[in-house]
């Protein structure tokens, strides 16, 4: 006895293809074909078993490369230049977009995952001196070429929130101490 048909077919392959082809993403791909997306993921899954899964497989990944490639050559030519016959310039070239979306979409390929950059943090406490050390470590990484300035900055964030939460901390203790000296009890 065997189980129901698969939906994995070459005409599923190609109507979620042209999505893809068109720049959708699996998942909105996939409820365009109606399909769950862990179906789709199953199917690429199972490439290794043979038909019909690595034809499905086949046609996706020619759809995805093919999105590629356009956005590739897009890319190039929105970065160059349009003239006028005078040699002023018409447009200036903008690729961006094209950029952003490419890092969305292929994220291991198009973004630079591979920093990594150790901090001393063993000396990190309670104590604003500590937190200013650290932000000078940070500093000091991204003016070695360490960091980058989208790193430098979100650490130097968090470190920011951690000073705040130290100030504030110890505001509280003050104020406590305060109110012990002045006598004033807080009734809950």
């Amino acid at each position: 006895m065997t189980g129901r048909p698969t939906r994995c077919t070459v005409e599923l392959a190609n109507r979620i293809a042209k999505y893809i082809r068109a720049g959708s993403f699996v998942e909105p791909a996939c409820k365009g074909c109606n399909i769950a997306p862990e179906s789709f993921y199953e199917y690429i899954r199972r490439r290794g078993e043979g038909e019909p899964f690595s034809l499905f497989a086949d046609i996706i990944d020619e759809a995805e490369s093919a999105l590629e490639r356009d956005l590739d050559e897009a890319w190039l030519q929105h970065g160059k230049d349009l003239y006028n016959a005078d040699g002023s310039v018409q447009k200036k070239g903008d690729w961006r977009a094209i950029e952003s979306f490419s890092r969305r979409r292929w994220r291991k390929r198009y973004c630079d995952n591979s920093t990594t950059v150790k901090l001393d943090v063993s000396k990190l406490d309670s104590t604003i001196e500590s937190v200013n050390a650290m932000c000078e470590q940070v500093l000091s990484k991204m003016g070695a070429g360490e960091l980058t300035l989208e790193q430098s900055k979100s650490l130097l964030d968090c470190l920011e929130l951690r000073r705040k939460m130290i100030e504030t901390s110890e505001q509280a203790k003050q104020l406590a101490a305060i109110e012990q000296k002045l006598g004033i009890v807080k009734s809950i």
